[in-house]
């Protein structure tokens, strides 16, 4: 089941990521979000979640996580991949808030409503995207999952100046 679970949060991430990711609402026919104060929230609450697992504090972050994201992983694992990225990739340089998106619903995802985050974060070897998604969970806001992927360069639609003809 786990895997099932990591599979469809994995697709779902995916998907947002690459899917631009702006600020919105889901037109839902209910009464309108603030978007942008509860964006807010669910951003203060993923930073300080970050702070405590860049400080290495892996068991403190699990606890604070939602418990979609501990029934995803255990808690030794979800340390030894801690650790695990660390040793690849050190500790982050920076990180810079790049995008968010409001949303009553996920595909596929059960409870709701979510903020996915993305951040753009310095490692030694590179920068990579981090995408969190927090999910409300008994009034408060919690990161469900956390992902670092590879910054994929920009494609011409995207307003790449490479190739013939660009840059003009």
């Amino acid at each position: 089941m786990k895997r099932i679970v990591h599979s469809t949060f994995a697709f779902v991430m995916s998907v947002l990521l690459f899917a631009g990711l702006p600020v919105m609402a889901q037109d839902s026919g209910e009464a309108a979000v603030d978007t942008a104060a509860v964006t807010e929230e669910a951003r203060a609450v993923a930073q300080e979640w970050l702070k405590t697992n860049d400080d290495g504090q892996y068991d403190a972050s699990y606890e604070a996580a939602a418990s979609m994201m501990q029934d995803q992983v255990e808690q030794k694992v979800w340390s030894q991949k801690n650790e695990q990225k660390k040793s690849q990739l050190g500790d982050v340089q920076s990180r810079e808030f790049a995008a968010a998106q409001y949303r009553e619903s996920l595909p596929q995802v059960d409870g709701g409503p979510f903020v996915v985050l993305r951040y753009e974060a310095k490692y030694k070897p590179a920068t990579f995207n981090e995408v969190i998604l927090t999910t409300k969970e008994e009034g408060e806001w919690k990161v469900a999952s956390y992902a670092v992927q590879p910054m994929r360069p920009p494609s011409p639609q995207q307003g790449g100046n490479s190739g013939p003809g660009g840059g003009r």
